[in-house]
């Protein structure tokens, strides 16, 4: 269910817009694509850490999805205290970048070997 949350996104976005520009009178609405390209981007880059980590590195994938989700929610829960856009989307994009990013392939590849 976590690795859903990549795409709610969308909905989430105008609120944390709108909550960083009572704080930073100069963020505006396209302040939204600069955290959705940061995830689009993170994201990719999780995929292939999940996947070196499961089929090179041989990790348990229940711990990768542990690590990952740890990394994801840690760095969420961290940036719903950021005041500033930047500081929020540096955090928020890299830690749910990578996490979901990491989490996202798993299911996929043990399905995969399971019903070949």
């Amino acid at each position: 269910m976590f690795n859903g949350c990549f795409y709610l996104w969308a909905n989430v976005s105008v609120y944390v817009v709108s909550y960083m520009y009572l704080y930073d009178k100069s963020v505006d609405q396209n302040a939204i694509f600069y955290v959705d390209a940061a995830l689009a981007v993170l994201n990719v880059c999780g995929y292939q850490i999940g996947a070196y980590l499961l089929n090179v590195r041989r990790w348990n994938p229940k711990l990768i999805i542990m690590v990952g989700g740890m990394i994801s929610l840690s760095g969420i829960t961290y940036a719903s205290y950021q005041t500033s856009l930047w500081a929020f989307m540096m955090i928020y994009g890299f830690s749910s970048g990578i996490g979901c990013g990491m989490t996202y392939m798993i299911p996929i590849v043990c399905s995969w070997e399971y019903f070949p």
